[in-house]
């Protein structure tokens, strides 16, 4: 008997201790909002589930039982509020499963009655920290936080969301912040909320709650590491299982990003898609800066010094302040870390070396240092490290920091620095916390360039964060779209508009042109291999890609897209069965493309209408038609025989009987048109570039993300003229082309001011128009949008009439007679000069009718389908045109 209740406490002790992969948590969640919690639990090893029951008081039995025979229940901060309250309240208070309640709209008195309270409010953006005080800091749940001061922690970031509690409670308040504002609060089972509640819970309960869903960003998981720790350590707690240390991923990591610009927005955008939480912060002069901005410092697992901050922003006694900084500090600032500024090396010399070398490589130290794990070395200790345009440091004679990467022996690339030991002997200065120098980028010639290092750097870049947030292991590099090298095929600036598009997702684009491959050199062939990516734009002509070279191209290995319809013929590079492409020039106004797959990751971040058809691009358009099979995947299409995007397979022949063949990846992207207009290649909408986007990231196996787009915006927005009395004809209006501007007595100059309606868009064309000669004069203003695509108006000014002269013109056609007018159904034109051209606008400025005079001095119109109003009718007799107007009754 005694055995047996020995092994009966024995069992008991061991499901008491269930492992923590065992123990089952319950997320009661709505939305995706929560996401972020349920990842970190289960990092932790729990078996969790997403779940939304809907109304718990109508719930089945079955629902009931499944909850209670959970572990642990954590209702999450996303579902509203409003599903809590009566007669739901008692069937949640009635569980009698372990629960932890993270909202706090949820908690008030009005809801599930934690608390007598109802104020709960949004504290939003401030404090950017906020500290909690631990009531006992003995309790087991800080087993694993270091306080500060004994008692304080750093507990969550804003934007906030708070409850007040300015009454008493029955529960045991942990964690508080501001002193009303409970964080962390334990509920005994069988005892009332708080006195006169008249709720009670049926288990064990903890409130901790976080979280904000009043600004544009949803912070549904806001708890910096120690907090979370706090978390792990009372989940532990109410599943009876011993404390462990909490398992940290990159998304439990808090990076501050230092930086007063947008050109750190590429690394920016790197850390995050690494799965990092990036700020972006700039604090202004340190030694000037409140407790609260050090606070934010301070509490945060990374701060990254950036490229952009002017060096002066760290000299003293700025410089001081920084190195006083606990946190781990990253310095990317070649400029700042020089000894007359935060002084890390005992060298002013840095400087730009711009153009060379085409890359810079980088000599290790240690190739068996963990920082190079992944990092395949060249000769065992070289690695590609950052492309042009370079600035370098100069380290000087001697540093107490370690030394990782070097360029050209005295250049510094990667430098540890341990905290308390002076940055070099005699420096005086030394940091607070462990520092890290990872200098690169530019900014002296072109666009200023400040994230180019290598996808290989990159990684001992992800390497060392790692190290400094203490993960347990490195992560691998998340790569997008952005971290390669494309070459961009153009022998001209027409395809500028794409190179823009890239840049400003970007990607590093190297423009170039090989002439003919097929009679090119070795080092061209592999220089194409090497990169990434390759673009054939649409500019060059077609001719360029028949044999001989259409083979060579072929054959190369490297991925590669087609934008040129023309060029993808049987007859050039041979990838379509077609030698039909052909100009649509202004029709239709949008080009739908029809998805064949409308699943596939291409149209990721893309609105599907109808579900398969999507705005693509917009005219003048060329198009091929494709009246034959193909070997390759057709993603995309216009018109069902007109190929938008389709996939060729490597060592697969194009089509049956083509001979030809890729010997890399091969993506067919057209685009654009040179025949009518301004010539206009790269003409996709929005959504077809977040198409081509994707197509890019695809091939070369990169992390999607959202597309910087190439504004399309070609409209004006206004148009001036410094003429105050002169009459413009029609109203202006955006849409409209063509207008007819009079002068009035005595005022022969004009001068036409044109605003486009977006700031990336261009205008060019004739400001001042002088009719001193008494002759009509036309200007053309051209608005060019940023992706390449141009939009003409049209201005016709005319001199003042003398309206007692009543066949008085403009221009030297002095003579010209309209009758009747106002006319009925046929308007008689007499002239006393040969009639070339007659062309009739209504007051939107539309071509309504346009006739060949054949060189007679008389001409009769049918108007009679006209809309009654006024009209302006244009007569050209092949040297000047007249223009009068009419009325149509």
């Amino acid at each position: 008997m005694k055995k047996n209740f020995t092994t009966l406490i024995l069992m008991l002790f061991f499901l008491w201790q269930l492992p923590a992969q065992e123990a089952h948590i319950i997320l009661i969640t709505d939305a995706n909002r929560d996401d972020e919690q349920f990842e970190f639990l289960m990092n932790q090893g729990f078996d969790v589930t997403k779940f939304w029951p809907g109304s718990l008081s109508e719930a089945g039995q079955d629902t009931i039982d499944m909850l209670n025979a959970a572990d642990l229940v954590i209702i999450g901060r996303s579902p509203n509020s409003g599903d809590f309250g009566s007669p739901d309240k008692e069937a949640w208070n009635d569980l009698t499963v372990p629960v932890i309640l993270n909202a706090q709209y949820v908690a008030r008195s009005n809801r599930i009655n934690w608390f007598n309270s109802t104020s709960a409010f949004h504290a939003n953006e401030e404090p950017r920290v906020a500290y909690g005080v631990a009531a006992d800091p003995l309790d087991p749940i800080f087993s694993n936080v270091s306080l500060m001061d004994g008692d304080s922690v750093a507990w969550c970031y804003a934007p906030h969301d708070f409850i007040d509690l300015d009454e008493a409670t029955n529960g045991q308040v942990l964690v508080s912040y501001a002193d009303t504002i409970p964080l962390v609060v334990r509920f005994d089972a069988g005892v009332e909320f708080y006195e006169g509640s008249g709720d009670m819970p049926a288990g064990p309960r903890t409130y901790f709650g976080f979280g904000n869903d009043n600004t544009e960003i949803v912070n549904f998981f806001p708890l910096s590491k120690e907090a979370k720790a706090a978390y792990v350590a009372e989940i532990y707690r109410l599943l009876g299982q011993a404390i462990e240390m909490p398992v940290f991923s990159t998304a439990d990591n808090r990076v501050i990003l230092v930086t007063d610009t947008d050109r750190d927005d590429q690394q920016f955008e790197w850390l995050s898609r690494q799965g990092l939480k990036v700020m972006k912060f700039w604090p202004g002069n340190l030694s000037e800066a409140s407790q609260d901005t050090l606070d934010i410092l301070n509490m945060a697992d990374l701060v990254i010094l950036g490229r952009s901050p002017n060096s002066g922003d760290f000299d003293s006694p700025d410089k001081e302040v920084w190195n006083n900084l606990e946190v781990p500090v990253i310095l990317n600032a070649q400029y700042a870390a020089r000894s007359n500024r935060i002084n890390w090396f005992n060298s002013t010399s840095a400087f730009h070396a711009n153009e060379a070398p085409p890359v810079a490589y980088g000599v290790v130290s240690n190739p068996s240092d963990p920082a190079f794990d992944a990092v395949t070395l060249m000769d065992g200790d070289s690695v590609a490290w950052c492309y042009p345009p370079h600035d370098f440091l100069d380290m000087g004679p001697t540093t107490n920091g370690e030394v990782l990467v070097a360029y050209a022996d005295t250049v510094a690339l990667v430098v540890r620095f341990d905290a308390d030991i002076e940055f070099y002997e005699g420096s005086v200065d030394m940091p607070a916390g462990p520092r890290l120098y990872f200098g690169f980028g530019n900014d002296n010639t072109g666009p200023a360039y400040f994230f180019p290092l290598t996808r290989e750097a990159k990684k001992v870049y992800l390497a060392e964060i790692s190290r400094l947030i203490d993960l347990p292991e490195v992560p691998e590099v998340v790569f997008g779209a952005a971290d390669f090298n494309v070459t961009l095929i153009s022998d001209d600036d027409l395809d500028d508009p794409q190179m823009k598009f890239l840049e400003k997702n970007g990607m590093r684009v190297t423009k170039f042109w090989p002439g003919s491959l097929s009679e090119a050199s070795q080092d061209t062939i592999d220089m194409l291999n090497a990169t990434d990516l390759v673009i054939v734009g649409r500019s060059p002509g077609s001719g360029d890609f028949d044999s001989p070279d259409k083979e060579s191209w072929n054959s190369l290995t490297v991925p590669l897209i087609l934008n040129g319809q023309y060029t993808a013929r049987s007859n050039r590079i041979n990838w379509f069965n077609s030698t039909s492409a052909f100009h649509a020039n202004d029709e239709p106004e949008v080009a739908y493309g029809a998805t064949t797959m409308p699943d596939d990751m291409i149209f990721s971040n893309v609105n599907l209408m109808t579900g398969d058809s999507i705005d693509w691009c917009l005219p003048p358009h060329d198009f091929l038609d494709l009246d034959s099979t193909t070997n390759g995947e057709i993603v995309a299409t216009f018109a069902d025989t007109v190929p938008l995007v389709v996939r060729f397979e490597t060592g697969v022949e194009f089509y049956e009987g083509s001979v030809d063949m890729p010997s890399g990846p091969r993506t067919y992207f057209g685009f654009g048109n040179d025949n009518a207009g301004p010539a206009n290649y790269f003409p996709l909408t929005p959504n077809g570039q977040q198409v081509y986007l994707n197509e890019i990231s695809n091939i070369l196996d990169a992390d999607l993300s959202v597309a910087k787009t190439v504004d399309t915006d070609f409209l004006l927005s206004e148009l001036e003229y410094s003429v105050t009395t002169a009459t413009l004809t029609p109203d202006f209006n955006p849409d409209s082309l063509s207008y007819i501007l009079e002068l009035v007595e005595d005022s022969n100059v004009v001068t036409l001011t044109a605003k486009p309606n977006s700031e990336f868009a261009t205008v060019v064309g004739d400001s001042t128009i002088d009719v001193t000669g008494g002759e009509a004069i036309s200007t053309n203003i051209v608005v060019t949008a940023e992706n390449g695509n141009a939009r003409t108006y049209e201005v016709t000014v005319i001199p003042y009439i003398d309206p007692t002269e009543p066949n008085a013109v403009s221009g030297v056609t002095r003579q010209l007679g309209l009758y009747p007018n106002p006319a009925i159904n046929h308007l008689n034109v007499v002239s006393d000069s040969d009639i070339s051209q007659v062309d009739i606008y209504n007051l939107l400025g539309k071509r309504v009718m346009s006739r060949k005079g054949d060189n007679q001095n008389k001409i009769v119109l049918n108007v009679g389908s006209f809309e009654p109003g006024m009209y302006l009718i244009r007569v050209d007799n092949g040297r000047e045109a007249t223009i009068r107007k009419f009325l149509k009754k």
